[in-house]
């Protein structure tokens, strides 16, 4: 929970359009770091929780095909795409369609190798050349279904599936509180270090550690998957 999420911070970079600003693009190497090394955390972890060295090893079998299939093959084919398409014209929708697919195909593959269903989506977009003509018109296509109808049932079922009548241990809640309290307030202090080190005004140090604790959709989406599987505190 103290780590930053790049989907979330850069969403959040747009909405606020400090994107192209100094602060904006702080934020956004910064919180590509806090992701690999996330993803690093998780990758570690699910070698050291298994016991077996045969599982370990096929893990990491599963992990180098995954990043091997998005880069050598996803994304030439993403640069294919952009090059064959004229300038100043959409990209055919036949390719839109199936990018979106895409999506879905990756997040069961990545669960079914065991590199969580996270991760393939995440994947999939870093390897989609940003901007005109693919970036842009897979937002301008994808982006009403997801804000307007996708993202509200999800919010639905996290709300329907959350109880908080059986929160009972309150001791329990206010010392995990406190850990995420006591995350956050350290990355706010350490930003607010290093920018007068780097002989950046505190203010914009203090912007930059509330900017990287912001929290969004993957955090719900990582709650909801540890609901699902059961684990607890």
């Amino acid at each position: 929970m103290a780590l930053s999420n790049f989907p979330v911070v850069s969403e959040a970079m747009v909405e606020l359009n400090l994107l192209a600003t100094e602060l904006g693009q702080i934020a956004l190497s910064s919180s590509m770091i806090n992701d690999n090394i996330q993803w690093l955390m998780i990758v570690v972890h699910s070698f050291a929780s298994e016991s077996n060295l045969r599982v370990s090893l096929s893990l990491l079998v599963n992990w180098l095909l995954f990043i091997s299939l998005a880069h050598f093959v996803l994304r030439p084919t993403m640069r294919v795409i952009v090059r064959t398409t004229p300038v100043g014209q959409p990209v055919k929708e036949v390719y839109v369609v199936l990018i979106l697919l895409m999506v879905m195909v990756m997040a069961g593959l990545g669960d079914i190798m065991g590199v969580t269903f996270l991760m393939g989506p995440l994947v999939l977009g870093l390897v989609i050349p940003s901007g005109p003509p693919l970036g842009t018109t897979l937002v301008e296509k994808s982006e009403f279904l997801i804000n307007q109808f996708l993202l509200p049932f999800f919010f639905v079922y996290v709300g329907m599936r959350t109880d908080l009548a059986a929160l009972r241990d309150w001791r329990l809640f206010v010392t995990l509180q406190g850990v995420f309290l006591l995350g956050d307030m350290t990355k706010l202090v350490a930003c607010i270090l290093i920018s007068l080190t780097y002989n950046i005004r505190p203010r914009y140090g203090t912007l930059l550690g509330l900017t990287m604790n912001i929290k969004g959709i993957t955090q719900i989406i990582g709650f909801a998957r540890l609901k699902k599987l059961e684990v607890h505190v």
